[in-house]
């Protein structure tokens, strides 16, 4: 524990000493096109649990993923149960990977189990 002697702050020992000592931890990360918008994730070693916050407003208009060309929606990544199906089904099948996207993409039940996801959600 720090205490202030003499206007410098100096470790000083506890008493009596906790039994136990439980570390937190915290990540931010900012949003690349707003600086203001962030997450601040709270966790510690012994426990499963953190709590995640959103500190600031997220922007009203995002723009194209920086590599897209033919598209002006904003970039949603895939599923990465998605990804893991259509890695599966590539090394299952005989077929070339472009007709397996192709098959997964026709017959997806929701958006979200869709390859590619082109409509923008709000967050």
């Amino acid at each position: 524990m720090y205490k202030r002697v003499d206007g410098s702050r100096v470790l000083v020992a506890m008493d009596p000493q906790p039994k136990e000592v439980i570390e937190l931890h915290q990540l931010r990360n900012r949003l690349k096109c707003d600086q203001n918008y962030q997450c601040r994730i709270t966790y510690s070693n012994v426990s499963p649990c953190y709590i995640a916050e959103y500190i600031g407003n997220f922007p009203e208009t995002v723009e194209a993923h920086s590599n897209s060309v033919h598209t002006t929606s904003e970039y949603v990544r895939i599923r990465p149960e998605v990804l893991v199906k259509l890695k599966q089904a590539c090394t299952d099948s005989a077929a070339i990977p472009g007709k397996v996207y192709q098959h997964m993409k026709k017959h997806a039940a929701t958006d979200q189990e869709c390859p590619r996801i082109s409509i923008i959600y709000n967050i």
